[in-house]
């Protein structure tokens, strides 16, 4: 019987801290690998105020638009409309969870707190989550590979954005039919475990479709999330180095930034795809600067992401103690 009873109470000890543990845990790697780089972290000091201010800016309206986008996918997939700060938490838990290491914790996660706390299905959260990460994957290939053979085939600019808009308009059969083969997937595997046929049209039902409009309007979205990305790259780059810019070089950075987060992501055998990442944008910015101005400026970009991610995931913290003590006083 005691056993029984300390084994509840360490259960419910886990169910109340789990997220908070969760966070620190990323925390503590992140810290970790800012102490690595100590000169990097002091050149950032050396970045002028007013850069310093534009690059803070444009992260928090990063942050609120993958909060805000988030919100509107569950919306969407769930017809429950999570609070934007929910939405903030949930970013954090995502770029945190990486540190762990391991991407699809943080995706865990977020699904077992909209479980608990709102009351949103697995297969929900689930469906919304392959919506969330498909577009953001889509569109991110899409911008950097139409910017990358923009610049290895010199297509001129107009048929550079034709080729874009036309990725854009082509998104929702793109994502239809990649939701099908993965639901075809899900109902082969579940069948060999089960040994048993799957009950008609239920399988069917794990995601929904999106319609051309829809798809549309995540396009945009995520579209301006990988272009605040890669612009917060680009003004850390003239900050530290004090060059000329050019449409170029902008473009170019653009779809450095895309494509090597892209392949980072995929990389699961790297925390946060660290390493990966920065050997491959550098690899693609060296053609354009020096190969000692590519290899710094993606290191300091890595500890601003870094920093950032920190900071986002204190605040994070911060909004759910205070939401949970609110909600205890009105209990």
């Amino acid at each position: 019987m005691k056993d029984l009873m300390k084994k509840s109470s360490v259960l419910v000890y886990i169910r109340r801290f789990w997220l908070a543990i969760f966070v620190i845990a990323g925390m503590s790697y992140a810290i970790y690998f800012i102490s690595q780089h100590t000169v990097q972290l002091n050149t950032i000091s050396d970045i002028p105020p007013s850069f310093l201010v534009i690059l803070l800016i444009l992260q928090c309206i990063m942050w609120l638009l993958i909060s805000f986008t988030w919100m509107i996918i569950n919306q969407a997939q769930s017809g429950k409309k999570i609070p934007l700060y929910d939405c903030f938490s949930y970013m954090a838990l995502i770029v945190l969870g990486k540190y762990i290491p391991g991407k699809i914790w943080g995706l865990v996660a977020r699904g077992a707190d909209m479980y608990v706390r709102h009351g949103i299905s697995k297969t929900q959260s689930l469906a919304a989550t392959y919506v969330e990460q498909f577009f953001l994957l889509y569109i991110g290939i899409a911008m950097g590979s139409v910017i990358f053979l923009n610049q290895i085939l010199e297509i001129p600019y107009f048929f550079g954005v034709l080729m874009g808009l036309l990725l854009i308009f082509l998104s929702a059969p793109i994502y239809n039919s990649s939701l099908e083969f993965m639901i075809n997937i899900y109902i082969k595997i579940n069948s060999k475990i089960t040994g048993k046929e799957p009950v008609t049209g239920s399988e069917k039902k794990l995601g929904e479709r999106v319609t051309r409009l829809y798809s549309i309007k995540l396009s945009v979205y995520f579209l301006s999330i990988w272009v605040i990305s890669g612009t917060i790259l680009f003004f850390l780059y003239i900050s530290l180095f004090e060059s000329t810019s050019s449409l170029q070089l902008y473009l170019v950075v653009l779809a450095a930034n895309s494509l090597s987060v892209i392949i980072g992501f995929f990389a699961f055998f790297a925390p946060g795809g660290i390493g990966v990442r920065e050997g491959v944008s550098s690899a693609i910015l060296s053609a354009f600067m020096s190969p000692e101005e590519a290899i710094t400026l993606v290191i300091i970009f890595r500890i601003w992401v870094v920093i950032t991610e920190i900071s986002s995931g204190a605040i994070a913290l911060g909004i759910r103690s205070r939401l949970v003590t609110n909600r205890n006083l009105v209990k």
